[in-house]
């Protein structure tokens, strides 16, 4: 018998019929959103919960990747363990993410000949939360879950889907107008204080 019949069984003997009634379709919808077997374990230790579970579907893919802030330029390294449409799990060693933190995430392997599609080599991100998993260890590690962020053009704001935007090498954002603009400035060092300006990064 699952945890979650006896529970229903537990209130069953001690509650009234409302309460009865209110258990079992608790027990029906956990059934119909996780299975018979619940919330499988593994689950929970790369980042999912009953309260995690969300409209994309996350594929686990364990891939290398790398992040920085956004409004910086040093880049750290990290490991993917699943991906949705929506966002993506990875571990690193770095605490210093916290809620509503923005990243700019790069897939290290990213090759279009290997991936889906709606697969892109690099993301903006939002970071949902950020937790230490490994308690005691030499080289502590954080899980961190991360949504992706609408892309909008650095440039002029008009909002772009992910089909549509195109990055440059510095993950300057743009929508493909102000793309093309950039890639006709013939001088390399315009080119670059523009890009620079863009990220905010004016020296």
């Amino acid at each position: 018998m699952s945890y979650f019949a006896l529970i229903c069984r537990f209130f069953c003997r001690k509650t009234g019929i409302r309460e009865i009634i209110a258990a079992e379709t608790a027990l029906f919808l956990i059934r119909k959103l996780y299975g018979k077997g619940g919330v499988k374990m593994e689950n929970i230790q790369k980042g999912e919960s009953a309260c995690n579970y969300r409209a994309y579907t996350r594929d686990n893919c364990e891939s290398p990747i790398r992040y920085a802030m956004s409004d910086a330029e040093t880049y750290r390294d990290a490991k993917m363990y699943n991906k949705s449409e929506g966002g993506m799990y990875f571990e690193s060693e770095s605490n210093t993410l916290r809620p509503g933190s923005e990243l700019c995430i790069k897939m290290v392997n990213y090759s279009h000949a290997l991936h889906e599609p709606e697969a892109h080599d690099g993301y903006r991100a939002e970071v949902v939360w950020c937790r230490k998993i490994k308690e005691g260890a030499a080289t502590p590690r954080y899980g961190v879950g991360v949504r992706f962020t609408l892309n909008v053009c650095d440039k002029c704001g008009s909002k772009v889907s992910y089909q549509n935007i195109r990055k440059t090498d510095k993950l300057v954002f743009l929508c493909s107008d102000c793309f093309e603009t950039l890639e006709k400035l013939s001088d390399g060092k315009i080119k670059e204080s523009v890009e620079n300006y863009l990220i905010g990064n004016v020296i």
